[in-house]
This record gives C-alpha cells, structure tokens and sequence, in this order.
C-alpha cells in the first residue's frame, strides 16, 4: 500500500509536467484544481474547467479571427516582434 507521501507525490508530478505555455490549458487547470480544493467537490472542479476551457477557446478564436480580418483589411498592422534574430 502506497503512503499518502507518495501519493500526494506522484500528484505533484501529473501537474508539474503539464502544458503551462498554453494559457487557455493553464488557465482551466489552474482552475480545476483551486476549484476541487476550495469546494472539496471533484465534480465542481471537472465542470468549471471544462466551461472555462470552451469559453477561452472561444474568446482566443473570436480574437484571433478579429484580428486576422483587421489585418487584411489593412485597418492595423501586425504587431512586430520584440525578439532580434541574430544569424
């Protein structure tokens, strides 16, 4: 039988190596997990991740397209990158 160490552990190491880059998966993980914590409700945590991750798909998709459209229009200009390439 595994310690409750070990256990607490191996959790540890499932949130560790998640994708954190993604903001829309940080962010309805991030969510997910205060979520099951604070209401000590697995089911809570499972639901309002799931509705934030469709919301912030959306919201990021919706912006994207907006953004795409303006550019094409010729309304505004891509941003620039701030990062130098050096060669």
């Amino acid at each position: 039988m595994r310690s409750l160490y070990s256990h607490v552990a191996w959790r540890c190491q499932v949130v560790r190596f998640m994708n954190w880059a993604n903001w829309i998966d940080a962010t309805s993980a991030f969510l997910a997990i205060v979520l099951m914590a604070f209401t000590a409700s697995i089911a809570n945590g499972i639901i309002a991740s799931m509705v934030a991750y469709v919301v912030l798909w959306l919201v990021d998709a919706t912006q994207a397209a907006i953004r795409d459209e303006c550019v094409k229009r010729g309304w505004c200009s891509t941003p620039e990158p701030d990062i130098e390439v050096v060669h």
